[in-house]
């Protein structure tokens, strides 16, 4: 019941839980410290095989219910699901390079051939649906988004190991299961699967604002928004922000004394136009401190409110979790406040 709450809904008491704050004098919103985070789905590790395996053996287990179902149905069909996992198995242990291709061309076309059989089922399921049956239009739903994974999954299959192309992460599908999912990556650290947020914290610790947004965005290309939305929500401008230097830009800097903040700092990577606005060493590095603090409320959020790894399923319910656990973080943090 708690994940049918749209991500709306959990945003907008997110909002009153802000006001409450701001009325109690907890947090002034005077200064504000913005970052980005990857938050993963929850998926296993995306592997072509893995995911050609993933698709054998749903699509295999769903057109087995439909011929139960439905034992008049004549499905030219033959269950691949062992060995599409004898396949799987030999392309992970193998050590030669000849032998995993060939393993990958034979669970290629045991994939090619389970994607006919259930394009032979749907046919058959619609024509049920068009006489009303219910149970068949879940049936077909269900296996046309399994086939449609299974198609791009085939695809990226081909090409990458095949033809020795370097696939877009653009392009790839990560999860049959959670299709929604990007992929991350940042330099050298561990690519994540799954969406990258930004936080917006204010000197109370509590976190004012959060941005779920799909793709490998740069962090310089939200930092407007960030400010926009913190406006647009709150009514008013912080007179102080201070960001890492991923969201470090001459635009960026232009755009936030535009909107009246009085002292910008980008803690890295700043031109000598950006810094002159920060007159003293004193204040620099006050704010540089203060913008420090920002990773450890997230450090918190994903070690004591779930915000890690999001267990719930689909896209519209990713984005609810999300804004659930940034509340149970901020309740903690307002009632600490109000105990002391």
């Amino acid at each position: 019941n708690i994940r049918r709450i749209s991500p709306e809904c959990w945003e907008e008491i997110h909002r009153v839980i802000i006001k409450t704050a701001k009325e109690l004098g907890i947090e002034k919103g005077r200064r504000v410290r913005v970052d980005s985070t990857g938050v993963e789905s929850n998926i296993h590790y995306p592997t072509d095989g893995e995911l050609l395996w993933d698709c054998v053996r749903v699509i295999d287990r769903i057109i087995e219910g439909v011929r139960v179902e439905y034992p008049d149905m004549k499905i030219e069909y033959h269950n691949h699901t062992m060995r599409a996992k004898k396949r799987r198995f030999k392309i992970v242990n193998t050590s030669s390079k000849e032998k995993r291709v060939e393993a990958y061309k034979d669970l290629l076309k045991v994939s090619m051939a389970t994607a006919e059989y259930s394009e032979s089922c749907i046919e058959q399921l619609g024509r049920r649906v068009k006489l009303g049956d219910i149970e068949a239009a879940v049936y077909k739903d269900e296996l046309s988004g399994y086939l449609e994974s299974l198609k791009i999954i085939i695809n990226q299959t081909e090409r990458r190991v095949l033809n020795g192309e370097k696939v877009e992460a653009k392009d790839k599908l990560v999860s049959i299961f959670e299709t929604h999912s990007d992929i991350l990556a940042k330099g050298k650290r561990k690519v994540i699967f799954g969406h990258k947020i930004l936080l917006s914290g204010g000197e109370s610790n509590l976190i004012l604002d959060c941005m779920i947004e799909r793709g490998n965005w740069s962090d310089a290309e939200y930092f407007r928004d960030g400010i926009d939305r913190l406006e647009e929500k709150y009514g008013y401008l912080p007179e102080e922000i201070t960001t890492d230097g991923g969201f470090a830009s001459g635009d960026n800097y232009d755009y936030a004394v535009g909107k009246g903040i009085k002292k910008v700092l980008f803690t890295k990577k700043c031109t000598s136009k950006i810094v002159e606005l920060v007159k003293t060493s004193r204040a620099y590095k006050r704010l540089k401190k203060f913008r420090a603090g920002i990773e450890g409320c997230i450090s918190a959020a994903k070690r004591s409110y779930g915000l890690s790894r999001c267990t719930w399923k689909g896209w519209q319910s990713f984005q609810s979790y999300v804004w659930l656990s940034v509340i149970a973080f901020n309740l903690n943090i307002l009632s600490e406040a109000l105990l002391k």
